[in-house]
């Protein structure tokens, strides 16, 4: 008997494990941070399917330091047209805002409040299964 190389074992047990092709495996990914980068990310795993994520942060999904104020005077420094979550939409925020209402130029500069609620909104978009949860750990940044 041969001694393995480093890993080896470790290859030879992924051989076993590995599901049929017609099998399809369901992810499991967390996101550390639920800011706008990391609800966005979960947002296009999402999109993907065949995944459940878990976004861990002991704020609000979508918000982050950057869109969690309230205070209306303090806008985007991006215009409305270049803030899609979607890089397959482009003016998918723009329609976000027309449905609910608003009348917005594409080059309008939007409250930064109003930009975390859509995140909020698209990841509840897509989130039609229950295949996202949120995580609030005690610590806090």
């Amino acid at each position: 008997m041969t001694p393995r190389g480093r890993g080896e074992h470790l290859e030879q047990g992924r051989r076993l494990r590995r599901p049929l092709a017609s099998e399809p495996r369901e992810r499991v990914v967390a996101v550390v941070g639920a800011g706008a980068s990391g609800t966005l990310v979960a947002v296009n795993l999402l999109r993907l399917g065949n995944v459940r994520v878990t976004l861990i942060d002991p704020s609000e999904n979508g918000r982050g330091v950057a869109y969690s104020t309230r205070d209306e005077h303090h806008l985007l420094n991006v215009p409305a047209c270049g803030m899609s979550g979607l890089a397959d939409n482009p003016d998918d925020l723009l329609e976000w805002c027309a449905g609910r209402g608003m009348k917005v130029g594409s080059r309008d500069f939007l409250p930064r409040s109003l930009y975390g609620d859509y995140l909020q909104a698209l990841l509840a978009r897509f989130d039609q299964g229950g295949a996202c949860r949120s995580f609030a750990p005690a610590w806090r940044t």
